[in-house]
């Protein structure tokens, strides 16, 4: 008997296999006229376009209209993790790009310039620390994945995740990946793309790796669970990655947890711009710069809700999304109608018990309100430096008076940076560091917010933000700005 399962179980296993292995050669005319050829696996059809699944994971979506011809072929077989790293070299170029493999995940970092020898070393410990957290992503997924039931599989293709040292080449990139479309790039700190099956990250946000964890949840659905390109609703998508999101590397929350970040800024969110039955219904607000923060919280909080409140259906919703195709369409009106079809009730009647529920979590988890800046002082990561800022009224001038420290929080190696404050009514001041080396700090000197932004009006003013940019040590650069420092972050012209 034994024997039996054994030869029926590598039958299926061959029928399944042979079945991945069927493709076809397209030939079809891209939005530039060429003629262009490629041999890929039809993975779904609809909106007048073919969803076509390459060797390297990447998707390609081709009008129906393009296409051709059409052949049947063999393959694509999924590249190797020692495959997909020539792809990336030719991407971005084998000089800045250095590379870690291991069974399942291929990390990628694009340095901004030359590496020296002690960079080289630290980029290397870069990289194995962030291959270790995204094995820990895994196993912290899979273990919330098959306590929910998900139909989980393997990943067919090596999970890429791509580490941006410039924030210059990231928005490149971005723009590249979004035709300059939804929250614009300045705005994004790290992404999935369901076209390349890669992460993009900035390499300011592996910090906390807050969010590259988030990310990750994104590209472990649509390899493990979810088909891509296929409509599933942004509430869940991003209810469920905002439910891992921590600070640190420790990956010590998962989405029937409390997130206390967004717990409280539901709390505190007055509700009146974005609703859940908003999100529900279509994914609007979550592709533009005003209302995207907004909803993020509001998708945590469906998300939560429905997790701790109504397993057996968020399961059986789960089962239902994965079985939805690439490019298959869904209109709003049935969107809701699934929704509460499954969940047995109205999103509104959901969304009123959520208060409550959520009074009882956060005394049950004992989850405390966010520590708050004392009046007067600013904390700022961003562009690889940490500032800590605090401003006084002047007595002689009535402008404000603003000191502080800078910290370089680069992994890699020296920075030289341009800090500026901006008041609210458009004066400010600004410093240079040069060459702050690796975790070294030094003050920022107290000065007075005088200068003008062109444009304002200047003037008195009790509001002030801190603006922040990077460049490498002895860059041009670096040399530019020591002789002639830039408008503030922002405002450049």
């Amino acid at each position: 008997m034994r024997t039996i399962l054994a030869l029926l179980t590598s039958a299926i296993w061959f029928i399944i296999a042979a079945a991945d292995a069927r493709a076809d050669t397209f030939v079809y005319t891209d939005d530039k006229g060429a003629t262009q050829t490629v041999t890929a696996r039809l993975l779904g059809s609809g909106q007048d376009a073919h969803a076509l699944l390459q060797a390297d994971g990447q998707m390609l979506v081709v009008p129906e209209g393009a296409v051709e011809k059409r052949e049947t072929a063999d393959g694509p077989a999924a590249l190797t993790p020692a495959a997909m790293v020539d792809v990336l070299k030719s991407r971005f170029g084998a000089d800045l790009l250095r590379v870690q493999t291991d069974e399942q995940f291929v990390i990628a970092f694009v340095a901004a310039g030359p590496l020296d020898r002690r960079a080289e070393t630290r980029v290397k410990g870069f990289l194995q620390k962030t291959t270790r957290f995204m094995n820990n992503v895994n196993t912290v997924f899979e273990r919330f994945a098959r306590d929910m039931q998900f139909p989980l599989h393997d990943p067919e293709f090596p999970l890429v995740s791509v580490v941006f040292e410039s924030d210059d080449d990231f928005n490149k990139f971005t723009n590249e990946n979004t035709d300059g479309e939804g929250i614009s790039a300045a705005r994004i700190s790290g992404f999935y793309s369901p076209q390349t099956n890669w992460l993009a990250i900035r390499l300011e946000e592996c910090r906390t790796f807050r969010v590259p964890l988030h990310e990750a949840i994104h590209q472990q659905m649509y390899n493990r669970v979810f088909q891509r390109l296929a409509p599933i609703p942004r509430w869940f998508d991003e209810g469920i990655a905002t439910g891992f999101e921590n600070n640190g590397e420790k990956v010590d929350i998962h989405p029937a947890k409390i997130n206390s970040q967004y717990a409280w800024l539901s709390k505190s969110m007055p509700g009146d711009d974005v609703k859940w039955a908003d999100i529900v219904n279509d994914d609007q607000s979550f592709g533009g710069d005003i209302l995207a923060a907004e909803s993020y919280v509001e998708a945590w909080s469906l998300h939560w809700m429905l997790v701790t409140q109504h397993e057996a259906a968020y399961r059986k919703y789960v089962q239902e999304l994965a079985t939805r195709t690439p490019l298959e369409e869904l209109p709003a009106e049935q969107r809701t109608e699934r929704f509460a079809a499954i969940f047995g009730e109205s999103v509104a009647a959901i969304a009123d018990e959520f208060p409550r529920v959520l009074d009882v979590g956060i005394k049950r988890q004992k989850v405390r309100a966010p520590p708050q800046s004392p009046a007067g002082q600013m904390l700022t990561n961003e562009s690889l430096a940490e500032i800590r800022m605090k401003a006084l009224n002047d007595l002689s001038s009535g402008r404000l008076l603003v000191e502080g420290q800078i910290k370089n929080t680069s992994p890699i190696r020296p920075m030289t940076y341009h800090v500026s404050v901006v008041t609210g009514s458009g004066t400010y001041t600004d410093w240079v560091i040069d060459g702050l080396d690796v975790n070294a700090q030094t003050v920022l000197s107290g000065k007075v917010a005088a200068k003008v932004l062109p444009g304002t009006v200047g003037g008195l003013a009790a509001t002030f933000t801190v603006r922040v940019q990077s460049t490498l040590a002895g860059s041009e650069t670096a040399k530019q700005w020591n002789r002639e420092a830039p408008l503030p972050k922002g405002f450049e012209q």
